[in-house]
């Protein structure tokens, strides 16, 4: 289950009050979304740098959001400050109402009571401060003992305590994933009886970086027959979440261990979850005890943002292997990862999960997540933001790589107009063995033309090699007047997928009608795992 609280992150004001809806597909199954929006709407700019006026008052915060998404641990600080400005010089003395909105139970935000009216712990509720002498006031937000997987914080100044004229917002993002390795926990029907495997699981923040000394609750589901997993040293997991810490570096290290008589069937299932019920983020290790049972596994997507809506299209490939006689589903949800305070500003969040159908004798199904796109957003985003996509609950089999990544690059801004630039994307994928895969490289042109445009394309090796990772590919493509992307393929061999990560470059070039290619190349991934 997904907590109702993914929900509430705010998308920006410019397009919160009359949001258009971007298509939004999946082959073989759409998931239908309902939103919420319970934090207020505020004016100014919800990154934090709007407001900052070159005339009369204006709020700034210096640290747009305070830290990188998923990245403070139980109980860790964060300092930040206000920027409180007049006719766009500091303003010693100058008044600004702050409050703060967390739906994280036992975080906690301080200021100095000197300037807050003596008021030292912020609330929901606004409290009127006054600058130092330098023009600011500080902040210190802490985490609570037991951070939430996925929710946002958000910090608001005003001129008024009520229906600001002049505001400015900053957050935090709180976006944790748990990531096993190896997944499965070994190929179906591998093992001997008594085997041992080496498992980790790490808790990553959005920016892939572990998470020391996070909160996490592990259990261990066997198969009738089945084997036993423990923390390696340490205590059995059982069929109740249990809850551990991770270390230093955001890992557990665990030991699996096959049954003494191997069952002919089933499947033992490590699982991770962020709470002891009804949690928010959940992930498994498995193993099948049957040779013939399926991994499935989602690779990445690396897009552009553009300037106009619907946006372009991230299209995630989920693979199965072997190749099954009736067709199989996996569920699916999406998660917010780095950036602003919240994806749904993004594309249109899958809270409820979704379900995909790969069919009978297909070796893949495609999900496509198209990203809402915005003219000069606040005053030009010159960073990635992100999004995973969670598979969960096969059909049949178990999950291999089941966290997929979105990437979203930054375009050219330049205050409201629309620019037709063109951007290469990139994209990964686990190679799946007997079966050649395609990976779907999307280009972006910024803004759409009265006219179609051509460029050519081509691949050239990195430590993933054409021939022996991919079939290399060159040619031209076209983009349709009134279009601004094309979705272009190219094969990844049938492999087992390498030890580690191995990359390729995908270049456009030679694009037709004067148009300017910002972004010549992406990253083509051969996934591990």
């Amino acid at each position: 289950m997904v907590n109702g609280r993914l929900g509430r992150a705010i998308g920006r004001v410019a397009v919160a009050a009359a949001l258009i809806l971007p298509s939004f597909a999946v082959v073989a199954g759409l998931g239908a979304v309902n939103h919420s929006w319970g934090f207020p709407v505020v004016p100014g700019d919800l990154d934090g740098s709007a407001s900052a006026q070159t005339t009369g008052l204006g709020y700034a915060f210096g640290a747009p959001p305070i830290a990188p998404a998923g990245a403070l641990g139980p109980n860790q600080s964060v300092t930040f400050v206000l920027k409180v400005k007049n006719n766009g010089v500091a303003d010693p003395g100058g008044p600004v109402y702050l409050s703060y909105n967390s739906p994280a139970s036992g975080d906690s935000t301080t200021v100095p009571g000197a300037q807050c009216s003596g008021v030292t712990q912020l609330s929901r509720t606004p409290v009127l401060c006054s600058a130092n002498s330098a023009g600011q006031v500080s902040l210190t937000y802490t985490a609570p003992a037991q951070p939430p997987a996925q929710d946002v914080v958000l910090f608001t100044a005003g001129n008024t305590a009520s229906n600001p004229s002049i505001s400015a917002v900053d957050h935090y993002l709180y976006a944790t994933q748990f990531r096993f390795a190896t997944s499965p926990i070994a190929t179906p029907g591998s093992l001997a009886a008594n085997a041992n495997v080496a498992v980790t699981m790490t808790a990553e923040d959005a920016e892939d970086q572990g998470i020391p000394n996070d909160t996490v609750y592990l259990s261990f589901n066997p198969a009738t027959g089945g084997g036993t997993a423990r923390i390696t040293g340490g205590a059995a997991l059982t069929k109740t979440p249990t809850l551990y810490q991770t270390n230093a570096s955001g890992q557990i290290s665990l030991t699996y261990t096959a049954p003494a008589t191997l069952p002919s069937s089933g499947a033992d299932s490590i699982v991770v979850q962020d709470l002891h019920s009804s949690p928010q983020i959940t992930n498994t290790d498995s193993y099948a005890f049957a040779s013939s049972a399926p991994v499935i596994s989602i690779g990445d997507s690396t897009i552009v943002e553009g300037d106009v809506q619907p946006g372009t299209p991230a299209d995630f490939t989920v693979t199965i292997r072997p190749v099954q006689a009736t067709a199989t589903t996996v569920k699916y949800i999406t998660l917010c990862g780095s950036g602003d305070k919240g994806c749904e500003e993004d594309y249109v969040q899958v809270l409820t999960p979704a379900t995909i159908t790969i069919p009978a004798h297909a070796s893949l199904a495609k999900i496509l997540l198209r990203q809402f796109a915005y003219v000069g957003a606040n005053a030009g985003e010159t960073y990635a933001e992100g999004w995973f996509i969670d598979l969960m609950n096969p059909s049949v089999g178990v999950l291999g790589r089941s966290v997929g990544e979105g990437v979203l690059l930054p375009d050219l801004e330049n205050g409201k107009t629309k620019i037709a630039d063109l951007y290469a994307g990139g994209a990964g994928l686990v190679p799946t063995p007997g079966s050649n895969e395609p990976m779907y490289f999307t280009v972006t042109l910024g803004a759409p033309l009265s006219s179609a445009i051509t460029f050519n394309y081509a691949t050239s090796d990195g430590t993933a090699l054409a021939g022996r990772d991919y079939v290399a590919a060159s040619g031209s493509t076209t983009i349709a007047a009134g279009a601004t992307s094309a979705v272009i393929p190219v094969t990844l061999l049938a492999n087992a997928p390498p030890s580690a990560n191995r990359t390729f470059r995908f270049t456009i070039s030679n694009a037709s009608g004067g148009v300017t290619i910002y972004t010549a190349s992406g990253t083509g991934t051969v996934l591990s795992s």
